[in-house]
């Protein structure tokens, strides 16, 4: 494994987590928004698409990381699919593809921040489930 790949891998996993985060901020505020509750904390926040460029931002980044990472594992693409490493590919990959189902979908249908929300926690929680797998996977080899 280069460390390229771990570079891009954490970057990705770290950008994707913020992203997850202030996503899950821009629908509390959407929420907030439309039930006319902008007490406290609501009013100190940036406006709701201020917010949600920022996610998007994050996303792109996230999204780019993680192609890096693939992409540096290129050279060793025999070693994708060994029995050590099927279950990370394949949780890595799936997390690849619902980011760019989220990004495609946001160009393409103006997604926002209730869709987005879920769509980023999955990529997440995609992403933390191949890291988990990885460190599972060489703990029992």
């Amino acid at each position: 494994m280069s460390s390229a790949h771990v570079f891009f891998s954490v970057t990705a996993w770290a950008v994707l987590l913020a992203a997850s985060g202030l996503s899950l901020l821009a629908s509390a505020e959407h929420l907030a928004l439309k039930r006319s509750v902008l007490l406290g904390l609501w009013q100190r926040l940036p406006p709701l698409p201020v917010l949600e460029r920022g996610v998007f931002r994050m996303l792109y980044l996230a999204f780019a990381m993680l192609s890096g990472a693939i992409l540096a594992m290129l050279p060793s693409f025999a070693a994708w699919w060994s029995p050590e490493q099927q279950i990370k590919t394949t949780f890595a990959l799936a997390a690849w593809l619902s980011l760019a189902a989220l990004l495609a979908g946001h160009w393409m249908r103006g997604w926002r921040s209730g869709t987005a929300t879920g769509w980023a926690l999955l990529g997440a929680l995609l992403m933390g489930l191949a890291y988990a797998s990885s460190s599972l996977g060489s703990d029992a080899v």
